[in-house]
């Protein structure tokens, strides 16, 4: 259990030292009014090191990887909702407060599980629940290698540079 324990904070302290080094460039989320962020499922490594420390309220899946990804982003100043929209609706309902207190939320827009980049229908929902505007972040990549999982995972090298774009969807 012990070796466990330091495994887990090794692996923690490693990884927040990478999405630290990770050269961000591109839109600022403050020249945006609050809403929802839909990010694609390929990009959670990019856009948790860009979104970091601003004060976002993410939903991640109640699986035991998105409990290592929550310990993750809560060291990175997200404020977690614990949940998905495919399988707990009401988990999402949890975003409706952060969202009318004028707070940005973050969510995948391909669900915890898939299909990868075809949209769910939760943020869509949610935007019109709340009135907010959804926003549909595009990442583009220096150094980078894809992962062999359902999402084709993008994961960039350390130091290498990541480009934000926000675009509101319609």
């Amino acid at each position: 259990m012990l070796k466990d324990s330091l495994k887990m904070r090794f692996f923690h302290f490693l990884a927040i030292f990478w999405l630290k080094s990770l050269r961000i460039h591109g839109d600022k989320l403050e020249n945006y009014q609050p809403g929802i962020l839909g990010i694609w499922h390929e990009d959670l490594a990019a856009t948790t090191a860009a979104f970091a420390h601003k004060n976002i309220h993410a939903m991640i899946s109640s699986s035991k990887d998105g409990d290592i990804f929550t310990n993750l982003a809560e060291s990175l100043g997200y404020k977690i909702v614990r949940g998905s929209d495919s399988l707990h609706a009401e988990s999402i309902r949890h975003l409706v407060k952060p969202l009318k207190n004028n707070s940005f939320v973050a969510m995948a827009l391909d669900g915890p599980k898939g299909p990868a980049r075809q949209k769910k229908p939760g943020t869509a929902w949610l935007s019109q629940k709340t009135n907010r505007p959804l926003y549909e972040v595009k990442v583009t990549y220096g150094l980078h290698f894809q992962l062999h999982s359902w999402d084709k995972s993008k994961i960039p090298f350390p130091f290498s540079k990541v480009t934000i774009k926000i675009q509101q969807s319609s």
